[in-house]
């Protein structure tokens, strides 16, 4: 009773904080598991990879032990790997080289690509202005923010900002694509790591060294334990049957 009374006493501003935190909580768990969801997919996906980088090696016999699986899998995945991200590299490089460029032609190196009004990529989102005091409030000795921003930049176009849109639109782009890349050279890793132990692994687990012995004293013996036998009744010939 007495927590409900606490509940119903907590002003607007603490429930706001509540809502606010809980919301908080269970954005934040979705985000985890559909982040956790496709870092596993591409782990699966990226497994099957190595699977087909190393099969007709190793069906064929020409690597015979685990030290040359992990040598040959370790150098077609690096192999790989640069093969793959030399695109996401090269558009970083554009990115960063055009405001370099750029700065050392107009002679400009304080130029802000951050700025939200004029010359940085900022122009193009939404600012919320969370310096303003009015949206925090003390929630249990803790200052949490309790409500909305006010809104200091809606997006629009800048020409100023030309070399700045080129620059973020290169590292977003291809920093995304390098580190997924990345995740797949260390997803390929873990799998290649975990076929060399399948693969070559010695085990006496279901090994009965009796299982040869028994086959030699029952020769006739299926390998269902039923003992088989040969009817030659038919093929006998009775010689008074025959007729010259």
């Amino acid at each position: 009773m007495n927590n409900i009374t606490t509940l119903v006493a907590f002003s607007d501003r603490d429930k706001r904080v509540i809502l606010i935190l809980f919301l908080l909580i269970i954005v934040t768990i979705a985000f985890i598991a559909v982040l956790g969801a496709i870092i596993t997919r591409v782990m699966q996906w990226q497994g099957k990879k190595m699977d087909e980088l190393t099969h007709d090696v190793v069906i064929t016999g020409v690597i015979e032990n685990r030290k040359q699986f992990i040598r040959y899998a370790r150098i077609k995945n690096w192999r790989l790997f640069f093969l793959q991200v030399w695109i996401p590299l090269l558009i970083i490089f554009v990115g960063v080289m055009t405001l370099i460029i750029r700065n050392a032609v107009t002679n400009d190196w304080g130029y802000n690509i951050y700025d939200y009004k004029d010359t940085g990529f900022n122009t193009l989102f939404f600012v919320w202005d969370f310096s303003d005091p009015n949206i925090y409030h003390r929630f249990f000795g803790i200052t949490m923010i309790c409500d909305w921003p006010p809104i200091i930049n809606y997006p629009h176009f800048s020409i100023n900002a030309w070399a700045s849109y080129i620059f973020f639109l290169g590292t977003t782009v291809g920093g995304t694509w390098y580190f997924i890349r990345l995740q797949c050279l260390i997803s390929r890793t873990i799998k290649m790591y975990k076929l060399s132990y399948t693969i070559y692994k010695k085990s006496l687990e279901d090994f009965n060294k009796y299982d040869g012995l028994k086959e030699s004293i029952n020769p006739n013996q299926n390998s269902s334990g039923q003992t088989t036998t040969i009817d030659n009744s038919n093929n006998v010939i009775d010689n008074n049957d025959k007729r010259f």
